[in-house]
Formats: structure tokens, sequence, C-alpha cells
């Protein structure tokens, strides 16, 4: 019986990184002797993870060790990476958690990378009330879309949220909202996947209160905001023929490629969830 246990945690952790070199390909790598797996961020190679795990991980009492942790500065974030995966480490335990600390690691080395917000000359944007509703977005918002690839997409609250962003998660303009302003496609099962496109302020803000459930993975695979940047362009407003102003949950992956309008973002979704 021991032997069987044994056995079955090994297979559980092969095939959690088996899942983890596919998600992070050249991001991960794992020493067998030193149990250290180490995870470097794709926005920078200083910022890297080390996890030693125990024998027995998944399973067993013992929790992932975190040996360093530095951000793209460089800088050694290890305190706060380990207060931010606590709660995680004790409610899963017994689980495979590896993908979910690197989402910590991450999140940290994203807050730590991001200076003081600048206010405008005239105070235009720095109203926002508590409810997440924006108090003074006179000027018109951007377009952003991003793509988001799930390790599965099961539970009926978390669908249900999907494709009806709350009234807490909307910004809205003076005019107020439109449901013009958000469209979107979500698939459920192994893996999850959401397209969500529209105003930047309402997808942001869909994205957020959604990234804020819990998740065994969440991953933003395509960002147009951050694309555009690098090639100094304003992003556009994806069409889809199945839905307009709306966020409509499909089966397939081939559904969603066959509603996404044009040539060139269906090339973006088939890399961004590594089809292609």
């Amino acid at each position: 019986m021991e032997h069987t246990d044994a056995s079955e945690t090994s297979t559980r952790f092969e095939n959690e990184l088996a899942l983890l070199e596919a998600m992070y390909p050249g991001l991960i790598s794992f020493d067998s002797k030193s149990r250290d797996l180490k995870y470097t961020s794709p926005n920078s190679s200083s910022a890297t993870l080390v996890l030693r795990l125990h024998d027995q991980y998944p399973t067993g009492p013992d929790k992932p060790q975190i040996i360093s942790a530095s951000s793209g500065s460089r800088n050694d974030i290890r305190n706060k990476v380990q207060q931010a995966v606590e709660t995680v480490m004790f409610e899963e335990q017994g689980s495979e958690i590896l993908d979910i600390l690197i989402n910590r690691f991450e999140e940290i080395t994203a807050e730590t990378a991001q200076g003081p917000v600048a206010g405008t000359s005239d105070g235009q944007h720095n109203a926002t009330k508590d409810n997440g509703v924006d108090a003074d977005a006179e000027f018109t918002q951007p377009f952003k879309t991003v793509i988001i690839w799930l390790h599965h997409l099961l539970a009926t609250s978390k669908r249900k949220l999907a494709v009806n962003p709350s009234l807490n998660a909307r910004v809205l303009s003076r005019s107020g909202y439109s449901s013009l302003d958000i469209s979107g496609i979500t698939k459920p099962g192994y893996p999850g996947i959401m397209i969500f496109s529209g105003r930047s302020d309402l997808v942001e803000a869909h994205v957020a209160e959604l990234k804020a459930l819990n998740w065994q993975a969440f991953q933003i695979r395509y960002d147009s905001a951050e694309e555009s940047k690098q090639h100094d362009r304003a992003p556009d407003q994806w069409q889809f023929s199945c839905c307009k102003g709306k966020i409509v949950e499909l089966e397939t992956m081939a559904e969603i490629v066959q509603s996404i309008v044009k040539e060139d973002q269906k090339s973006i979704f088939l890399q961004a969830v590594g089809l292609k």
C-alpha cells in the first residue's frame, strides 16, 4: 500500500511538472537531487523564484519551502512572497499548488515594480469611488483585449460571473454603463478560456474581480495594451460573430476560433493558448 501511495504521489508530481513546463516553456527547471524547482519570470530574467519540494509533495504535511525570491530589480522579496502564499499553503495542503505559488510570486513582482501613481495636472483621473465606479471619466476610454488561460473552469458561480460582470466590476462614465462596451467569450472545462474585449476600464475591472477568486491557475496570456506599447499603436477592439456587447460561453476551442472575425486575431488567440 505504501508503495502504491508513493507511486501515486510521484505520478501526480510528474504530471504537475509536465503541465508547468507546458505553461511556462523554458522558464521552469527542476533538480531531482536537491528537489529545487526554479521559475524565471517571462517579464525579467532577474525575477526568479526557487522552491524546495519535500519528497512526498504534493501529499504529506510539509509545505514547499521558498529558498529564494527576487524581483526584476534583484531585490529580495522572499518575505513578501512567503506572506502572500501562507494561506494558500494551509488551505490547499495535499494539493498541487506550484502554479498558484508562481502566480502569487508574479503578483508580488508586479506590485514591487509599480511606482506611485502620478496624478494628472488637472486631477482629472484621481477621483474613484469605493465601489469601483470612476467618478470622473469624462475622457474617451481606449480599447483593450485580454486572453486568459485557466487550469480549469468548472464552478457554476465562476462561470456565471465570467459572462455577467457584477456592478462592482463596472467602471462608469458620466453617460452610464453601456452593454456595448465589453464583449467576450468563455470556455468551461480543462483548460478554461476567457477572452474579453472592450473599454479598457471595464475589461480591467472585470479581470480584476475574476482574478481575486481562488484559481489553480489564472494566466493572462495576451494583453493588447502591452502589445500596443511594443508596436506603438492603439489597441483594436476584437469582433466576435457570436456576440456583440455581451459575453457568451462556448463549448470548444474550435467554436472560439470560428467566432473571432479577423484572421490575424485568430492567429493571436491560437498562439496565446499554445495551439500554434
